[in-house]
């Protein structure tokens, strides 16, 4: 008989108690396993936030800057920023509450601070994540996503640099929401290299997709994930002056919604920023505080940013000249600043000595300094000084008025016209922190580079002047002396005796003049300086020794020679004895006036007594006078004088008779005798005649010459002895 027994309660609660203890293990196990896994995508996450980082940066360098993803300026390559700042540069995403979470404990990972290291040797940039200062070391994330449990620690610090081989999908999530895929080839790649590999991934129509994050499906498979969007592009126009290296990197690139881009300028040469403008409101901003420029793509819309710039101001002074109206430009003060505030602040604080800042005029960015003023004062105590006429102004300074104040100029050239009372004149002057100079012209020029200047003109007796007088002898008068006045000159010094005057102002000779010191007088009464001078040359006038022969020779026994100086006192007429060697010359005074009157001459029409040559040799040919002023020496020659010369020949039938043949005009000596001088013309031979000296002849009252000549040659008239025979 079979026994249909069943389980017994104590069985069951066996049975229980194993299935709970088995069902125990596996809840735990799975949850081990379910805890594993988010703490490995939570380290996924801290390792791609990081790669993620170094790689845009290596793209995007301007970002390592406070005006970029930096929270302060770099310090030694190293700057800090913050998870949240990095998803906000859309390097990473964030859920629709803009936070990034911790798979493991769903708590923020905003605020963990990230440090940015920027290696130079290598152009290569790392991060590292940190929480609460501390380090968090990419091989052990443990401090923010805890660790693993089950497996060994060194094993799970080494499970995200170990290779395997991964199937990589490239995802394609449309704008739709649709989504398509792309497989790759398998690659062996370490599960920190996965991010950078799944963004280098190239497939068709690349640019017009993001790079949003990847996923480890399983052991084999990984899903790189890349959104669809609308890409829009951003031009830059430079200013003047405004220099974006790799200018490029920031044009040739598509940007996607809401992604923001800084740029960083610089400005060379003469320019200065001026302004910015974005053809889409409020998408750029600019900070002064470095020199860049955030675009953000807020709207759909392509950008075209423009930096505009502007000439710096080229500062020029311009100082008032001291004696015009005019201001004078000094180039060595030229200065570039940005502003007009910076223009006006640098002409104030680069004032020159003796100017002040007068204004600064932006038209034309020019400073202009005015010279400071003078104020003079007079002393005017000198009862003789009349009055002081201060140019430029015209201002006149009497006892009344002996101040000018805030007039002049530091520098200014003032002349001084001090009017005095007859009989007094410039004597002294003295300037009180100036400079005071007597001019030729009696005025005193003052210059000043003080605020204030004390004058005090002082005046003198002005003492009398010689009178100097040159007293010249006449040339007819040895006694009479023409009188000149000589000059105006010095003061009279009464300590200086008589002689020294006249030997101090008159000289030895003056010309042909010779100083008389027995006639030459000083006046003492009206201070005048008589110089007496005599005429110092002589002029030789001398009669030729061949002048006696005119009377000796030619038979003019009344032939005389009178010399008379016209209207002489001192010399008297003089008939000159020509047959004295002694007595044929006569000396007298250059410049003097002589009268030569010549006697026993024959008028002879038409003739110039006595003429000279250019050899001062005067040659008499006629009664006459002569008239001359003597200036060199004299001599006189007798001349010529006309004469008719016949010419007789005797007749063939008659010895006694003759026939005048022929009648010229001859010119003869009149030193020679009257034999020569017609045997000179007459001695002249003729065919068949001969000269008779006997019968020729000179008639001095006729003037005429007769000369004879009777036939020489004779004829043969013979009677053949034959004729005997008839």
């Amino acid at each position: 008989m079979k026994n249909n027994k069943g389980f017994t309660f104590v069985e069951l609660l066996v049975v229980i108690a194993l299935l709970s203890i088995v069902l125990i293990l596996t809840i735990s196990q799975v949850q081990r396993v379910n805890n594993n896994s988010k703490i490995k995508l939570c380290k996924n996450k801290l390792s791609l936030i990081e790669e993620s980082l170094n790689l845009y940066l290596d793209n995007n360098r301007d970002l390592f800057s406070n005006s970029g993803i930096c929270e302060e300026e770099p310090v030694s390559n190293i700057c800090y920023t913050s998870v949240l700042k990095i998803a906000e540069q859309g390097i990473i995403d964030y859920d629709k509450d803009k936070n990034i979470i911790n798979p493991v404990n769903n708590k923020i990972l905003n605020d963990y601070k990230v440090k940015i290291i920027y290696d130079s040797s290598n152009d290569k940039f790392s991060s590292e994540i940190q929480k609460e200062n501390e380090t968090v070391s990419d091989k052990n994330y443990d401090t923010i996503c805890g660790k693993s449990t089950g497996i060994k620690e060194e094993d799970d610090d080494k499970s995200i640099f170990e290779k395997k081989l991964y199937g990589f999908n490239i995802i394609k999530i449309e704008e739709d929401g649709s989504e398509a895929v792309i497989n790759f080839n398998a690659v062996e790649k370490a599960p920190n290299e996965i991010g950078n590999y799944c963004k280098d991934l190239n497939f068709d129509r690349k640019d017009e997709y993001s790079y949003v994050n990847y996923e480890i499906e399983n052991d084999t498979t990984v899903n790189c994930r890349y959104k669809k969007g609308i890409r829009y592009s951003l031009s830059i126009i430079n200013g003047n002056g405004i220099v974006i290296d790799n200018i490029d990197k920031y044009t040739n690139k598509k940007y996607k919604p809401n992604e923001s881009v800084t740029i960083k300028f610089r400005i060379e040469g003469n320019y200065l920023y001026d302004s910015i403008s974005c053809n889409v409101l409020d998408s750029c901003e600019y900070n002064p505080n470095d020199s860049t420029i955030k675009v953000t793509f807020k709207n759909e819309e392509d950008i075209v940013l423009t930096i505009n710039s502007k000439d710096m101001l080229n500062v020029k002074m311009f100082y008032e000249n001291p004696d015009t109206d005019f201001y004078d430009y000094d180039s060595s003060g030229d200065k570039l600043v940005a502003t007009d505030v910076d223009a006006e602040n640098y002409c104030k604080s680069n004032v020159r000595n003796n100017y002040e800042y007068f204004m600064y005029d932006s038209s034309d960015n020019s400073c202009y300094y005015k010279l400071k003023r003078t104020n003079l004062s007079f002393d005017l105590s000198d009862t003789n000084i009349v009055s002081v006429l201060v140019n430029p102004g015209s201002k006149t300074m009497s006892g009344t008025t002996s101040t000018i104040n805030d007039y002049y100029k530091y520098g200014q050239k003032i002349t001084l016209k001090v009017n005095y009372k007859n009989g007094y004149e410039y004597d002294s002057i003295v300037c009180i922190s100036g400079e005071c100079t007597l001019n030729d012209d009696g005025t005193i020029t003052l210059v000043s580079y003080a605020d204030s200047v004390s004058i005090a003109p002082k005046s003198k007796k002005i003492p009398p002047k010689y009178m100097v007088y040159n007293h010249y002898q006449d040339a007819d008068d040895i006694n009479g002396y023409t009188s000149e006045l000589i000059s105006n000159i010095d003061p009279v010094n009464n300590n200086v005796t008589e002689s020294n005057l006249l030997a101090t102002y008159c000289d030895a000779t003056v010309g042909i003049y010779k100083y008389v010191s027995a006639i030459s007088f000083y006046n003492s009464s009206n201070y005048e300086i008589n110089c007496y001078y005599d005429r110092s040359e002589s002029v030789l006038v001398e009669f030729d020794a061949t002048l006696n022969n005119v009377n000796t020779n030619s038979g003019l026994s009344n032939f005389v020679l009178t010399l008379t100086p016209n209207n002489s006192r001192d010399v008297s007429t003089s008939i000159i004895d020509l047959t004295s060697s002694t007595s044929r010359s006569r000396t007298y005074r250059y410049g003097q006036e002589i009268v030569l009157t010549i006697s026993g001459y024959a008028d002879v029409p038409n003739k110039e007594p006595v003429t000279c040559n250019s050899n001062n040799e005067c040659i008499i040919n006629a009664n006459g006078t002569f008239k001359t002023t003597l200036n060199n020496k004299i001599t006189f020659k007798p001349g010529k004088v006309e004469y008719k010369v016949y010419n007789h020949y005797q007749d063939a039938d008659d010895i006694n008779g003759y026939t005048v043949d022929s009648v010229k005009t001859n010119e003869i000596v009149l030193s020679v005798g009257d034999d020569i001088n017609y045997n000179n013309e007459c001695n002249q031979s003729k065919d068949g005649f001969t000269y008779n000296k006997t019968i020729s002849y000179l008639d001095r009252s006729k003037r005429e010459i007769n000369c004879y000549y009777d036939r020489s040659e004779s004829v043969l008239v013979e009677f053949d002895a034959t004729l005997n025979n008839v």
